[in-house]
This record gives C-alpha cells, structure tokens and sequence, in this order.
C-alpha cells in the first residue's frame, strides 16, 4: 500500500440463520510508509486480529461476527477485495437477540461542522441483557461499545518485518473524491435502528 491510498474496510456480522447481514464500513488513508510498505492482505488480517474480539461482546448469542474485507478504492484503478474470516464466531452478550433492527451507535466527528463531515456506525445485533429496564443500553454495553469506537479512532499501524504502512481514519466523500480526518467518535447511549436490517426487511446474502 502507498502513501495516499484510500481503504475500505467492512466488518461483517449476521444473524445466525444468516436472513440478516450487518455490514459497517469504515474508510482510512494511508498516511505512511516505511520499507515496501505492507500488502493489503496484511492490513486485512490485521484489522481482523483487533476488531474481532471487539465486536463479539456487542451481539448476541445467536448472531455472529463473520469477518473482514479491505479494498484500496482511490486511486483508481480499486483492487479487489482481500479477507479475513479465520476469528468469526458468534457474539458472548447475555440472552436473547433484540429486534435484529436494533442498533447501537457511534458517532464520527472531523474537525469541519455539518452533516458532510459527520458518519454513524451501526453496531448490529445487540442482545436483551444488554437493554436495561428504560429501554436503553447498560453501562456494560457502552464500556464495550466505547471499546470498539476507540479502536476505530486509533491511527492504526501494520507491521510486517521491516515493511510497515501507516493508517488514519477518515470520513470519505465519494462524490468529490476527499476525505476528512476522524478526531473523535462518541457513543450515542440510545439503541438506535436500522430498518433494513429488520425481520421485514430483504433476506441477505453473506459476502463471506
């Protein structure tokens, strides 16, 4: 990977019957280089190793973390997608499945005001036990969900031997071919909602 490389990186989660998928896309830039750099396979099993055990304490029992998949997508020409399925597993919160159209939240924040410069992540699939009795996420919850959103924030580096690459998170517009840095992600401590994502909505195919 060069420097200036735009990455998407999609995190997989599904509900264990596999009629409904979650997919969170999140974007980075590669900021630096040291040696050749790394492949993008690396990165893949890299953000693999970190979020995996991050995501698994969100869902319930009956969903299940699947994966990840990296595509350099600018510049052009994107590459195809590389993955890392090897730590899925289903997720260790306590009881049942909410509504699979329930979410948890982060909030992605720039530097810049406006919605252009804001993102959200849905978390999928959050379990009962951790739906408190007003309806909203328990304290243990959001230690987990703040958890991931930290990881996500983090200026991330991969290292393989002497070959390292260097990455920053971003909010990309795909309309003009930018991207503006990520300073901050909060934790929204209300369940939110996907509707796509709901018994309703489309029966999914899982990409891997």
């Amino acid at each position: 990977m060069l420097v200036g490389d735009i990455l998407k990186v999609r995190a997989v989660c599904a509900t264990l019957n596999t009629a409904q998928i979650a997919v969170n896309v999140r974007h980075y830039r590669v900021s630096g280089i040291a040696g050749t750099g790394v492949t993008q396979q690396a990165i893949t099993d890299a953000i693999n190793t970190a979020w995996a055990p991050l995501y698994k304490p969100l869902l319930a029992a009956n969903a299940q973390y699947r994966g990840i998949g990296v595509q350099k997508i600018f510049p052009v020409p994107p590459t195809a997608e590389t993955i890392n399925a090897s730590l899925n597993g289903v997720g260790t919160a306590a009881g049942d499945m909410l509504p699979t159209q329930t979410c948890g939240l982060l909030q992605l924040r720039t530097t810049f005001a406006g919605p252009y410069y804001r993102g959200r992540v849905y978390l999928p699939f959050p379990a009962e036990g951790d739906s408190d009795a007003n309806g909203a996420p328990t304290a243990g919850y959001v230690v987990n969900a703040l958890a991931l959103a930290t990881q996500m924030k983090l200026t991330f580096a991969v290292t393989v031997g002497a070959n390292q690459n260097t990455m920053i998170p971003i909010i990309w517009h795909r309309a003009t071919l930018a991207y503006s840095d990520i300073t901050v992600i909060n934790g929204i401590f209300r369940w939110a909602t996907q509707r796509r994502r709901g018994t309703f909505g489309q029966t999914n195919t899982v990409p891997f």
